[in-house]
Order: C-alpha cells, then sequence, then structure tokens
C-alpha cells in the first residue's frame, strides 16, 4: 500500500515537472520563432531534461505491478484533466498566432509584428496614454485592445522585432463604437523610430469624416503634417481593415475596407523625411479597439 501511494504520488510529481519542463519549451520555441538569427543554444538543456524524464518514468512504469502501474496511470490521467481545464483558450491562440508569423515568415516576407491581444505583454505607454486589453468586441480571439484617454498624441507602443527601412505593410482592424466612442474622434496608428517619427493615418469619425496619411514628428501629427485626405464616411460599431503601404521611396498607400471586403478609401502621398522604423504606435482619441495587427516587409 505504502508503495502503490509512494509510487503514484512519485509519478504525479515527475508528470506535474515533464509539463512545466513542456510549456518551457514551447515557450522557448516561440520565442525563437520571433527572434531568428539570435543565439539561443543556452536552452539545449531542456531538452535533455525532457528526455530523462521520460526515461525515469518509463523505468518506474515497468518496475510498479500491474496494480501499481494502474494506479500511476489513473493519477496521469486526472492530472492530465486539470491541467488541460487550466490550459486557458489565451494560451492557445497566443501559440496560433506565433505558428501564423512562422507560417508567414516561410511564405512572404518577414513579419515583424503580428498582435491578437490575446496577451497585453509589451505595450509601453507614450507620454499619458493607456491603452487596456478588452473582451468587449475582438475581431479575431477573445480580446482586443482598447485605446482610452488621453486623446492624440497620447498612446502606446510595441516594439518591432528589429529595425526596418522603408518597405512595409502595416495593417490591422479597428472598431470604433457609437456609445463610449465619441471622446476624440480619430483612430491613429503609425509606424514610428525611437524619437516617435514616422508616418500613419488617421480615420476622423463625426459629422464631417475624413481619412488621411499623415507624417509623425516627435509623436504629433499637424495640419501640415497631413500627407494627403478623402473625405468618406467610416464604419462604426463594426470592424474596418486598414493596409498602409510604406513602400521604399517614399510613397505611401492607405487603403480601408469593410468588414466583407468592399474598398472605402485609396488615398496616396509621398515624402522623403524618415525611412527608419523600430516600434508601431496606436494614438489617437478614445475609445476605440483594434485588434490583428501585422507589421511585415514587402
Amino acid at each position: 500500500m505504502i508503495k502503490t501511494a509512494l509510487g503514484t504520488l512519485l509519478g504525479m510529481v515527475l508528470f506535474t515537472f515533464v509539463m512545466y519542463i513542456s510549456q518551457r519549451a514551447r515557450l522557448f520555441t516561440l520565442r525563437l520563432i520571433r527572434s531568428i538569427g539570435r543565439p539561443c543554444f543556452q536552452h539545449w538543456q531542456y531538452v535533455l531534461i525532457f528526455i530523462g524524464i521520460i526515461l525515469l518514468e518509463i523505468s518506474i512504469y515497468f518496475r510498479f505491478e500491474r496494480r501499481d502501474a494502474i494506479l500511476l496511470s489513473i493519477g496521469y490521467l486526472i492530472l492530465v484533466i486539470l491541467l488541460l481545464l487550466q490550459f486557458r483558450r489565451s494560451d492557445r491562440l497566443r501559440l496560433d498566432s506565433w505558428v501564423t508569423i512562422h507560417l508567414l515568415q516561410s511564405h512572404r516576407g518577414d513579419v515583424l509584428l503580428y498582435e491578437l491581444f490575446e496577451s497585453h505583454e509589451g505595450w509601453q505607454q507614450f507620454r499619458q496614454g493607456t491603452a487596456v486589453q478588452s473582451e468587449y468586441v475582438a475581431h479575431k480571439g477573445r480580446f482586443s485592445l482598447r485605446k482610452e484617454r488621453p486623446a492624440d498624441p497620447n498612446g502606446v507602443y510595441r516594439m518591432l522585432s528589429r529595425r526596418a527601412g522603408l518597405g512595409l505593410l502595416f495593417s490591422g482592424w479597428i472598431y470604433r463604437p457609437t456609445e463610449g466612442g465619441q471622446g476624440g474622434l480619430g483612430d491613429r496608428l503609425a509606424v514610428e523610430d525611437s524619437d516617435f517619427n514616422g508616418y500613419g493615418f488617421v480615420v476622423s469619425h463625426g459629422e464631417n469624416s475624413w481619412a488621411a496619411i499623415e507624417r509623425r514628428d516627435a509623436g504629433i501629427a499637424r495640419g501640415p503634417e497631413r500627407l494627403a485626405h478623402q473625405d468618406f464616411q467610416p464604419p462604426t460599431d463594426a470592424w474596418y481593415q486598414f493596409e498602409f503601404y510604406l513602400k521604399v521611396g517614399g510613397e505611401f498607400d492607405l487603403c480601408l475596407n469593410d468588414a466583407s471586403g468592399e474598398r472605402l478609401v485609396n488615398i496616396n502621398a509621398e515624402d522623403q523625411r524618415y525611412n527608419s522604423f523600430d516600434r508601431v504606435t496606436i494614438h489617437g482619441g478614445f475609445n476605440y479597439y483594434v485588434d490583428e495587427l501585422k507589421v511585415e516587409v514587402l
């Protein structure tokens, strides 16, 4: 009886440790996908530990009598169920996000950012800006990011995986609600450098609504920095997609599409002041939501 109890307990402890190592290996894999080209060989010990634990479990299993092995297996099964119940949906989506990055890197260009906001990690404050992870609405997955007060130029930013020049596509989805979305009526996002110089766009809601491509100087976009604009009625209480092309040579294209894929806006502009970027910044008014942000090399 004592042998059975100790065997079951030891098995559960070993299984817990294996699951911990497996999760560490999974997180290491995700980091490796994001940071291709950086030396990560110091994590090889995780693989050896994992193999060692598996061999130890096998030896314990076959040394026990049949009754002990059955009890050990039942203990394993219970622990598996408990761990799966605790494996949150957001974890699976975060894993899906990184797998998507890997596929995009293999078939298109380098993906410098892909954000589903299933985690709020990595976002930093610009000036007095605030933004929170929200379950109110999401385009993909469970969460999006809600930009809150104060208004532009305040916001939040996240670093790209590496510095990049022109020749980028910045895309994503935006949702501006009617209720609670009437403070600071601009949806404004940009690709910028360490001094918050760069290029972005604004979608202005309200009675006189329009969209524009704008240049950011130290995070500020004033009237003279508005490179081109077009009047249109943007969607409210519905997702719309943006595709912002920063082309080599200083040409910029902004395409806005509704949820069905119909083209709403196509704006072109030129400017040659900035050509190196390392972050995405969410500026603009409040409250509005963003999801599925992506920056990739053309």
